[in-house]
Parts: C-alpha cells; sequence; structure tokens
C-alpha cells in the first residue's frame, strides 16, 4: 500500500511514495540507516541500481537460494531483475544459466551478464521438457522474475524433484496460487525473496564491492540515459520492451 511521506509535498498536498526515498527527485532525506556510501570506482547512474534491481535480483541468488558451486540455474524473465539473477548466478559459479524470456532480444544481453543457455518461451512447444532436457533431469535452482502465475508452475516443474529450490522473485498482480501438492511432496522447495534479503548498509556496500572488483555487470544494465523531461519516453520504452533500465541524469 502506498505510504504518504511527511516531507514531500506537491502543491502543498502530500505526495505518495512507496519507498521512504523519493524517485526521480533530485534532493531526498532519508534515514542515516538508509545512507550508504559509494566507494570510489562506482558513478552514480550505476549505484542508483544498486538499491532495487541489483540488490534483487543478486541478493536473490546469494541470500535467499544460496545457490552453490557447479549448480544448475533456470531464470523466468530476463527484465532488470532477472538479468541480475543471472549475473548473482554466474558470481556464485554456477555452472549451467539456463535464460527463458518472450524476447530473442534477451539473448545476447543474457549471454553478456553470464547466461549459457536460452529458451524463447513463445516458440518452446513444452518450456518445462526442453529445460529438463538441458540440464539433465531439471535444474537446481529456479528464480521467477515475470510475476506470472503460469511461470510459477513450470519453475517448480523445472526443478529436480528431490531437492529442487524455486525462488518467486516477480510481484504477481492476481496473488492467489494454485500448488500440485506433489510436486511439493517429493522434495522441492518454494520460497520467496523480497529485495534479495539484502541488508542495507552491509549488503549494499558488498554489491559495490562486488562491481568494482569486475565481479558483477551493472553498468551493463543500462541501455538509456534519459534527461528528466524525457521520462515519459522511458516509461514508453519500458512499456515496449525495448529498454533495460533507463536512468536519468541530472
Amino acid at each position: 500500500a502506498y505510504q504518504y511521506s511527511r516531507h514531500f509535498s506537491f502543491s502543498g498536498e502530500p505526495v505518495a511514495v512507496t519507498a521512504p526515498g523519493a524517485t526521480y527527485a533530485s534532493h531526498t532525506i532519508c534515514n542515516e540507516a538508509h545512507a550508504v556510501k559509494l566507494p570510489e570506482g562506482v558513478p552514480y547512474d550505476v549505484g542508483c541500481l544498486l538499491g532495487c534491481a541489483v540488490m534483487t535480483g543478486v541478493g536473490s541468488v546469494m541470500n535467499t537460494a544460496a545457490v552453490r558451486p557447479g549448480s544448475s540455474v533456470v531464470v523466468f524473465g530476463l527484465g532488470g531483475v532477472g538479468l541480475n539473477v543471472v549475473d548473482g548466478a554466474q558470481l556464485a559459479g554456477a555452472r549451467q544459466i539456463i535464460g527463458v524470456d518472450i524476447s530473442a532480444a534477451k539473448e545476447e544481453v543474457g549471454k553478456r551478464f553470464g547466461m549459457t543457455d536460452f529458451l524463447l518461451s513463445a516458440d518452446q512447444g513444452d518450456t518445462v521438457e526442453a529445460i529438463r532436457e538441458l540440464s539433465g533431469g531439471g535444474v537446481d535452482y529456479a528464480f521467477e522474475c515475470s510475476g506470472i502465475k503460469a511461470l510459477v508452475t513450470q519453475a517448480i516443474e523445472s526443478t529436480r524433484p528431490d531437492w529442487g529450490t524455486v525462488t518467486l522473485v516477480g510481484i504477481p498482480r492476481d496473488t492467489l496460487l494454485e500448488l500440485d501438492m506433489r510436486q511439493i511432496l517429493s522434495g522441492r522447495k518454494v520460497t520467496g525473496s523480497y529485495f534479495g534479503k539484502v541488508k542495507g548498509r552491509t549488503g549494499l556496500s558488498q554489491l559495490a564491492d562486488w562491481y568494482v572488483e569486475g565481479k558483477l555487470h551493472c553498468d551493463q544494465l543500462i541501455s538509456h540515459r534519459l534527461k528528466l523531461e524525457e521520462i515519459n519516453e522511458g516509461f514508453s520504452l519500458l512499456k515496449a520492451g525495448q529498454t533495460i533500465r533507463s536512468v536519468i541524469s541530472y
């Protein structure tokens, strides 16, 4: 639910924000616990990505699922968050990283982040079967990053029955989900991840350090750099699926 920030108003009325910060504002006020000093080598256009997409994607891999080196991973939805799941999986040492998306353009982008295999879901008759074939029977970890309920079922079925772990990252419009209990009773685990369970100060600092060390590819997320007056163009690009992340520069 939207909450009103006490320190932001427009025409005398409080402005509704979804977090204590203020997206698209040049200045803001925040609690000192939310302030993180960026290390040298992290430009602002990269730093602004750390607090949402990078934190959620990489954190879901490292903290929530705790992906093990040498394991296999599938990522449903290669948007800004999904690509960071791919980035986190390569950082964790995954042997195989399969990306699934409806856009063929995401294949080239995903491979820049460490994706080893790509499935175009629109052309794939049976995505689950294709994942099982690529992984030799099912992946160890699946991440659903689109919020589409049908893909949650596919994510569960694409994992190994005895030990597969499914992490739900995408936020659905419809939150009611029907599950075949046999898929869970077989030994699979289904969990959720909100902001990747990253602790503000220590977690963000670690992500920034990994980027400086060349272990993460955060700058590759920026497909467009826009001025504030071009913000509506940025939303149009996002809606059309023609951008990964558009950054507003002041």
